[in-house]
């Protein structure tokens, strides 16, 4: 890439960027030539006052139209406008409409693409004296291709940000965009997405003031990897004040903060990320770059400059005031991100270039400036993408605004902070507005459907072959404090088509709001045109003419949304569509369609041409009202107006204001009504007859109507008896099933008509058969009625085993083991209907499980001390899970030990003292576990006894003391009286214990009763001398 012959800036107007070639830089900074375009830029005067001449209009529109423009720049060097007042400018770009203040308009030119900018002044209804003077308009012829505004000559490397799909330069480009405010460049995103960083000759503004313009636009980019194919709409948002700035050259940096509302609801920062800016460090020599960027000479969709002519990566080339680098750019291209191809950080902005290079501000540069206002908001944010965008206008009435890009088979649904509600016709969303004047917040209702040859549905379902998504605002009321504002909503949406694949959809929706029912003028002025279209019945059609001499007249609505706003010279559409709102005495509004035309000696054509005619300075305005272009018209008597101006080419003085006024009477349209789907069984024998009502069926007027019944569909063995009745008959044919499609045509005495479709549907005779809740019990039921039921049960060999009748069957309870048939028939006269239906049944012979095995087992010490607490434990037994089928049996020697644990020697523990080592030695347990199911198990644990602490000393009884008498129960033993019982004497304890040692044995026995210890206590066994 050659050099040119200086470095060139272009002040206002974006960068100029140069080519990767390889020449050395001339000396410094000094060596770079700043100048304006003024050898590309053209000028055109025009001196247009554009404010209406009378005090008492509201609305004044104009067109500036230069032929083979690239761009336009509108100086104005008068505005005052009062309260309210703002001006709409718009060009042919995106179909977006910018909303400027007056002071907005002498801060700085504004900027249109494109050769033709619409501008409409809007006043507040109590007018005061307005100034609003465009001064002139510079422009730059549209460049041939590969041509337009260099820097530098050579090839241009750059291609579009499509092709660098998947990569990470594609993820972060996504945050660099088109710059609209004092002047034209590029830029990038930073700050966590809340803030531009650019050039300062590209806002131009000291920090503080708003930058001016249009704001700045995402998603402007091809569609293809070629810069010819077609660009996506761009998602336009707003800026607000420059943080800080520079003073140009080397540091030629600006920041601007973005307006919230629209980072917010338009949710750029989630779809398009934020980029970081080196947080330390310098600009190197070899560091490889890549330059995001919009310039062409003007502007163009973003194309990356990242590669030199030789096909190497691009690079920083020499660093001092400023770094220069060897990556393509191009006039539009100033403010454009400088990349470190390694870390994807902002390592510079570029803002010119010169012989073999370009140059921007250098890293220390921009951070020292910004990072007090983004230190802490410095993150890199990879954005979604995959964004489709929609800018829509919509009246302050309701309308339907398709919404072009939805596949049969894709979901729709809101961003997850839009709260939607579906209403099976449509879904319905709330959005925050706010007014682009005021600033002020509001909110806004729309309601989404899809819309095909089926009907409409809510958006809860996928869109169906033929659907197209639509959008439908509400009717909002006009501002009490000015004639007109405009809103601005956002609408995010994810599309998903049947595959799954997710696309981002972002509407920008904008109301002009003002008072439709309103004319922007005196309407009792002796000098506006007056004209009536009176529809008397919407079902034909009507027209109306007005003839206007002294001019070759072009005819605009006032309200750009009812029709053409602007005038042309020749129009490629036979006539002008209008939309007005009409309402009825209620207030009930509806949407009126009708055809403009302009008809001169020569020619008839839409009503905004303003095409000249040998036959005289004469046109006329032709409204015509087609019954086919508004068939959905509510019934009722409405009426509108339709405030509209003739206007001549050329001449801005010469206006003449009309005004129409519509009358509407739509004749309720009958309707018919059918009834449900029936739903009957195909007979054996005859064919029946099925009744079809349609006397549910009106005429809003209550006048009589004419029927007709069809069999719609022609299905084979569907018939109609009485066709011209309201109660006509479905004859379906012995032995039919299908569906029959009737149709009912209700006819009025006007000749208006309606239709309405019902089925019959015929099915086989069908009987099924289901098991009760019984072991052995059969139900039957069929889907016709007065039936008889019949059952077989049938062995392997056919034999019937068994049968009964009735709806309910229970079989025989003593079947032997084998495979059977349960059948059952369902027989009706009436009709001869009949079913069958069968089930087979397993009969098998049941055979017990053997119980599981029981085993027991008892845990605790192997030996214990006199007197010594001893647990002895069965958990570890194996049983059944359920404890309620256990019983647990504890046998203890000697049988003087007591049970402790309270279970008596029937739970799963026992607790016991350990005897006296002079009375036992040993201790043995024998457990015994019994089941539910007969299981048993028996074990035995001993546990020997040592002596305690005092054993030795206590008396023992002599061997040749008498013996003591055996126990007796019943006898009325004393204390002190001593017993034997099963080899042990005992003493019965005194008064009051006495008492109980002669009473129930299995309470009391000696060392046997439960409780026995409570009258009796163990004596030492006796012992030899």
């Amino acid at each position: 890439m050659i050099a040119a012959a200086a470095a060139i800036l272009l002040s206002g107007c974006g960068t100029v960027g140069g080519s990767s070639g390889t020449a050395a830089v001339a000396g410094d900074q000094h060596a770079m030539i700043e100048h304006s375009t003024a050898s590309k830029t053209l000028r055109k005067d025009y001196q247009l006052d554009l404010l209406p001449p009378k005090l008492s209009e509201t609305v004044y529109s104009t067109t500036v139209h230069v032929p083979d423009a690239n761009d336009l720049e509108l100086t104005f060097d008068r505005a005052s406008l009062p309260a309210g007042g703002y001006v709409e400018i718009s060009g042919g770009d995106t179909g977006g409409i910018d909303v400027y203040r007056a002071e907005d308009l002498l801060a700085a030119p504004v900027k249109v693409l494109g050769d033709t900018a619409k501008i409409r002044t809007i006043l507040p209804r109590l007018n005061v004296s307005s100034a609003l003077h465009l001064s002139h308009v510079n422009y730059e012829k549209r460049p041939s291709k590969g041509g337009g505004l260099k820097a530098l000559i050579g090839n241009d490397d750059r291609r579009p940000l499509v092709c660098y799909a998947g990569t990470d330069m594609y993820r972060h480009a996504l945050a660099g965009v088109q710059v609209r405010v004092g002047g034209w460049g590029s830029g990038a995103i930073v700050g966590d997405g809340g803030y531009l960083l650019t050039n300062q000759h590209v806002t131009v503004k000291p920090a503080g003031e708003k930058a001016g313009g249009a704001g700045i636009w995402f998603n402007w980019f091809n569609r293809e990897c070629d810069r010819g194919s077609p660009a996506q709409t761009p998602v336009e948002i707003r800026t607000g004040p420059v943080v800080v700035t520079g003073d140009g050259g080397k540091t030629d940096y600006s920041l601007v903060e973005l307006n919230s509302f629209d980072v917010q609801h338009a949710h750029t920062t989630e779809l398009f990320g934020s980029l970081r800016v080196r947080p330390e460090g310098d600009n190197k020599v070899g560091d490889e770059i890549y330059i995001p960027q919009y310039g062409n000479g003007g502007v163009m969709p973003q194309v990356i400059g990242e590669r030199t002519d030789d096909g190497s990566n691009a690079t920083i080339t020499k660093v001092g005031d400023t770094i220069t680098y060897n990556a393509d750019s191009q006039s539009g291209s100033s403010g454009s991100p400088v990349i470190s191809r390694a870390t994807n950080e902002i390592v510079g902005v570029h803002y010119a270039g010169g012989s073999g290079y370009n140059v921007g501000v250098r890293l220390p540069t921009v951070r020292n400036a910004i990072f007090p206002f983004i230190a802490e908001k410095n993150d890199a944010m990879i954005g979604a993408g995959s964004v489709t965008s929609h800018m829509f206008s919509l009246p302050p009435y309701s309308i339907d605004q398709p919404v072009e890009g939805i596949a049969p088979g894709a979901t729709v649904h809101p961003f997850s902070d839009v709260p939607i509600t579906h209403h099976g016709d449509y879904s319905e969303v709330v959005l925050d507005s706010q007014d682009e004047l005021t600033g002020d917040l509001g909110s806004q209702r729309y309601r989404l459907f899809f819309k095909g040859p089926n009907g409409m549905h809510d958006l809860s379902s996928a869109a169906a072959e033929g659907d197209e998504l639509v959008i439908r605002n509400t009717a909002v009321e006009a501002p009490r404090d000015r004639s007109s504002t405009v809103t601005r909503s956002w609408l995010p949406l994810v599309v998903s088509d049947s595959r799954g694949a997710r696309e981002n959809m972002i509407v920008r929706l904008q109301t002009s709001v003002h008072d439709p029912f309103v004319a922007p003028f005196d309407e009792s002025s002796p000098d506006v045109i007056k004209l009536n279209l009176a529809i008397d019945d919407a079902g034909k059609n009507y027209s109306v003419k007005q003839r206007l001499e002294g001019g070759q007249y072009g005819f605009v609505a006032l309200y750009s949304d009812e029709g053409p706003s602007q005038t042309a010279g020749t129009t490629p559409e036979a006539y002008a569509s209008i939309q007005l709102p009409v309402r009825d005495r209620a207030g009930k509004q509806a949407v009126v369609r009708l055809r403009g035309y302009r008809a001169t000696d020569c020619s008839k054509r839409s009503m905004n041409s303003t095409i000249g005619c040998g036959g005289g300075p004469t046109s006329s305005l032709i409204l015509e009202y087609q019954a086919a272009d508004n068939p959905d018209l509510p019934a009722g008597t409405y009426d509108g107006i339709l405030p509209l101006q003739a206007q001549v080419s050329g001449d801005s003085a010469i206006r003449k204001n009309v005004l129409a006024s519509i009358h509407v009477n739509v004749e309720g349209a009958p309707v018919a009504v059918t009834g449900p789907t029936r739903t009957v069984v195909a007979t054996g024998n005859f064919a029946y007859a099925y009744g079809l009502n349609g006397s549910e069926s009106s005429e809003p007027s209550g006048k009589t109507l004419k029927y007709h019944w069809r069999v719609a569909n022609e299905a084979k063995g569907f018939g109609i008896r009485d066709a011209d009745q309201a109660n006509a008959e479905a004859i379906v044919s012995k032995d039919t099933t299908g569906e029959g499609v009737y149709e009912l045509t209700v006819t009025s005495e006007s000749g208006k008509t309606a239709s309405a479709r019902t089925k019959v549907i015929a099915v086989a005779p069908q009987v099924t058969l289901s098991k009760g809740a019984a072991a052995g019990s059969y139900s039957a039921s069929a889907n016709f009625g007065s039936v008889d039921y019949t059952w077989t049960l049938a062995d392997a060999s056919g034999k019937h085993v068994a049968t009964g009748q009735g709806a309910n069957w229970q079989m025989p309870a003593d079947l032997a083991a084998g495979v059977y048939k349960v059948a059952v028939q369902a027989y009706s006269s009436s009709g001869e209907r009949r079913a069958t239906a069968e089930q087979s049944l397993t009969v098998e012979k049941k055979v017990e499980p053997a119980p599981a095995p029981v085993t027991a087992r008892i845990t605790g010490p192997d030996e214990a001390t006199s007197g010594e607490k001893i647990t002895l434990d069965a958990s570890n037994s194996i049983v059944p899970s359920n404890p309620d089928d256990v019983v647990y049996h504890w046998i203890i020697s000697p049988a003087s030990l007591r049970d402790e644990s309270g279970s008596n020697f029937a739970g799963r523990r026992v607790v016991i003292e350990a005897p006296d080592a002079g009375l036992s030695s040993t201790v043995t347990a024998k457990l015994s576990v019994y089941t539910r199911d007969r299981q048993t198990d028996t074990t035995t644990k001993t546990i020997a006894v040592k002596p305690g602490a005092g054993d030795a000393s206590k008396p023992t009884e002599s061997a040749d003391a008498p013996p003591s008498p055996a126990y007796r129960p019943g006898l009325a033993y004393q204390g002190g009286d001593v017993v034997t019982n099963r080899g042990q004497r005992y003493e019965c304890k005194p008064f009051p214990y006495s008492g109980w040692c002669g009473q129930a044995p299995s309470a009391y026995e000696p060392g046997v009763g439960y409780a026995w210890t409570d009258a009796w206590k163990a004596l030492p066994t006796q012992t030899s001398k």
